[in-house]
């Protein structure tokens, strides 16, 4: 199209100097040409937007464009001339010729998830299937094939909420109509085939969930026989399906001649000459649980409240905890004097859901706000970001932080208060009471809580295990 331009120039000389003029002129004038061109062009290509972009319109598909442009010389306007994909020198319309291409493939699709909500499975269950659509938003036949990844422990699972664990891969398979819903035996494609453009179809996601007992068994095989590891401790937790709880924990390792050392619970049941059997107990239904004898004592750390003492009947305190803040590491400092915080204003502080000790909180730090929380994992797991610190027990936090390293256990000075702790039996019970009153007492003379608080909790007397003498390792040194 340039080579128009170029035949339309009209030169007229009547001296060297004019036509130096006129020879910069018209370069001037195919310079900008040149330029208005581009910009005809570019203007071409927005109008043009629809068929450019093939929304609508099927690949392959023949389409014909004429491009015209206007121009002007020194404020005189020129007549129009048309595009020609062989070139066009001859100005006013009819004298182009239309320029056809092919729509190219536009490769454009979306894949949303099913269900806006968690989908509900079993431990122990196969075949589990998330469901996906697949939109084919181009203009072309397409085929799909899609792999699935896990997300990480701990991560964003999609439903304002975090990753508990990962299930067993078995593949990801293509809706194939004739059942509605997965389909072990009809849903056999493994990837979407010639999905037309316009159309959607399911894909499913499908994974086997482990059963509670295997993946405890293969933890504590882990623990006891790969790492040597003699004595294992369990904290207990809430926690949602697809978890091993701590009954598994205590059978496996029983299997395996290694039980888990609860070691008070133990010492009672030798006592009153009993054979020992572990119940869980949910939180939030705890006192309901005791009263209605699904287990004749409770033995959880349980911190004494006076709503607790109302409900249940409470041993004496076998030991009390030191009330403290769980803070990220890096603020230590900040949570250090209790008098400073008590002056700091728009403070958050994580507090376990129970009236008394909120009260207590606002007492001790009365510009604080308290936000309840209902286990330890909302503030740990980050469901509550926006907390400054968690107001919890020293010894408790501290494991708490071994789980989760990123955060520190400070106990302010002046210290904040104690917390008792007691043990808890149905209500009436009076003799067994008097029973576990007294011998807790006996505990306490003849030192045993003060040597299993020293062993499971501040660590004292843990002897590593170090790996027996071997050339490999000791002299070639080919393994740590």
């Amino acid at each position: 199209m340039n080579r128009g331009f170029e035949g339309a120039r009209v030169r007229i000389t009547h001296s060297k100097q004019q036509e130096r003029e006129e020879e910069e002129t018209m370069f001037e004038l195919v310079t900008k040409s040149r330029i208005w061109l581009l910009q005809v062009a570019v203007a071409a290509s927005l109008i043009w937007a629809p068929a450019a972009f093939a929304i609508g319109t099927s690949a392959d598909t023949d389409i014909d464009n004429t491009a015209t442009i206007s121009y002007s010389v020194a404020g005189s306007t020129q007549t129009p001339i048309e595009s020609s994909p062989t070139g066009n020198s001859v100005a006013g319309p009819g004298n182009g010729e239309a320029t056809t291409f092919k729509v190219d493939n536009v490769i454009d699709f979306s894949v949303t998830e099913a269900d806006t909500a968690y989908t509900p499975v079993a431990p122990g269950s196969t075949f589990q299937a998330l469901g996906f659509t697949v939109q084919n938003d181009g203009n072309e036949v397409q085929d799909f094939s899609f792999t699935a990844a896990e997300v990480s422990t701990g991560g964003d699972d999609g439903h304002s909420g975090t990753d508990d664990f990962d299930g067993t891969a078995v593949g990801i398979f293509v809706e194939s109509g004739a059942t509605p819903g997965y389909q072990q035996a009809e849903d056999t494609a493994t990837y979407v085939d010639e999905l037309d453009e316009n159309l959607s179809a399911t894909v499913w996601v499908v994974r086997n969930i482990g059963d509670d007992r295997q993946q405890a068994y293969i933890l504590i095989d882990y623990l006891y026989r790969k790492l040597g590891y003699e004595k294992v401790g369990v904290i207990r937790s809430s926690n949602r399906y697809g978890r091993f709880g701590v009954r598994e924990v205590l059978d496996g390792s029983r299997r395996l001649k290694r039980p888990v050392p609860i070691e008070m619970a133990y010492d009672l049941a030798r006592t009153l000459s009993v054979r020992l059997e572990f119940v869980p107990i949910q939180r939030e239904r705890l006192e309901d649980q005791v009263n209605a004898g699904d287990c004749d004592i409770l033995m959880s750390g349980l911190a004494v409240t006076p709503d607790r003492a109302a409900q249940m009947d409470l041993s004496v305190s076998y030991r009390d905890e030191t009330l403290a803040f769980v803070v990220p590491s890096h603020r230590r400092k900040d949570f250090s004097m209790r008098a400073a915080l008590g002056e700091r204003k728009g403070l958050r502080l994580g507090i376990l859901r129970d009236p008394y000790y909120a009260a207590q909180l606002r007492v001790a730090l009365p510009n604080a706000e308290a936000v309840e929380l209902s286990m330890p994992r909302e503030f740990f797991e980050g469901n509550e970001a926006d907390l400054d610190a968690f107001l919890f027990t020293a010894e408790a936090g501290s494991a708490w932080t071994l789980l989760h390293p990123r955060y520190a256990v400070v106990v302010p000075q002046p210290g904040l208060s104690s917390i008792p702790l007691a043990y808890a039996v149905p209500r009436g019970e009076k003799e067994l009471v008097d029973y576990v009153n007294a011998w807790i007492e006996l505990k306490l003379k003849d030192g045993t809580t003060t040597r299993l608080y020293d062993y499971w909790i501040l660590g004292r007397g843990a002897v590593e295990k170090k790996p027996r003498w071997s050339v490999i390792r000791n002299v070639l040194h080919w393994i740590e």
